[in-house]
């Protein structure tokens, strides 16, 4: 467990652990503060009345199945960040026939480019590998300028455009 620098003054301690129920309110917050900056730049996502309590229940339902994880980063005594994700069935025809898929990511912003989005990222890849899955895939909103820069440096690739209209 490695401390990660905050801008040079100081060392936190980052603990990642997969999340408990006593995580649902941070986890949740970190997701309405990521909803909010993608609001922000594409109206086309925009969050439903009553979503925290829909997110909040969605997320506990997926910490600890067997066909999904959900981790998150504390330091400093409170939540800094999250990353969930699950097992992915392509369709039948697509080889291969499974591949994990992370549904969220999200680190504070005063601890961002700290090293915690790729520790994050580390955990679950790893889990995924000790599942025997050999690909990783996820969505991710153009508007996003830090998603742009961080999935590239981490070795992501644009596969495939979703459009709308």
């Amino acid at each position: 467990m490695g401390g990660y620098g905050l801008r040079g003054r100081t060392t936190v301690e980052i603990v990642v652990r997969e999340m408990g129920k006593e995580h649902g309110d941070d986890v949740v917050s970190l997701w309405r503060l990521m909803m909010e900056h993608v609001e922000s730049h594409d109206p086309y996502f925009r969050m439903k009345l009553g979503s925290d309590d829909k997110f909040r229940s969605y997320i506990i339902s997926h910490a600890g199945k067997e066909e999904s994880v959900v981790y998150v980063a504390q330091g400093e005594g409170k939540v800094v960040g999250f990353i969930n994700g699950h097992i992915k069935e392509n369709p039948p025809i697509i080889e291969p026939s499974h591949v994990g898929f992370i549904d969220c990511l999200v680190v504070l912003p005063e601890y961002r480019r700290k090293g915690i989005g790729s520790r994050l990222m580390s955990e679950i890849t790893a889990w995924f590998e000790k599942g025997g899955l050999e690909s990783v895939e996820l969505f991710h909103n153009i508007s996003n300028q830090e998603g742009e820069a961080f999935w590239p440096a981490l070795g992501f690739a644009l596969l495939i455009s979703r459009c709308t209209g």
